[in-house]
C-alpha cells in the first residue's frame, strides 16, 4: 500500500502513474494520480515506476 507505480488504463490503453491504495486476494485497488480515477486491478498489471516519476506533483487531486 502506497506504492507508486505504473499501470495501464484499461479504457485508453495507455499507462499511467498510480498510487496502490490496498490491496486484497492479488487486487489492488489503485488510484491514477493524474487524473483522479480509481480502479480495482490485478496485481500482476502493476509496474515499477521509474525513480525520476515517483516525485513529481500528482495533476489530480487539489494539491496547490
Amino acid at each position: 500500500m502506497g506504492d507508486m507505480v505504473v499501470a495501464r488504463f484499461f479504457e485508453d490503453g495507455q499507462l499511467y502513474r498510480v498510487k496502490v491504495i490496498s490491496n486484497k486476494n492479488n487486487m489492488d485497488t489503485i488510484l491514477f494520480i493524474d487524473f483522479g480515477e480509481i480502479k480495482l486491478q490485478p496485481v500482476d498489471t502493476s509496474m515499477e515506476l521509474p525513480a525520476k516519476f515517483r516525485y513529481l506533483r500528482p495533476l489530480a487531486g487539489g494539491d496547490d
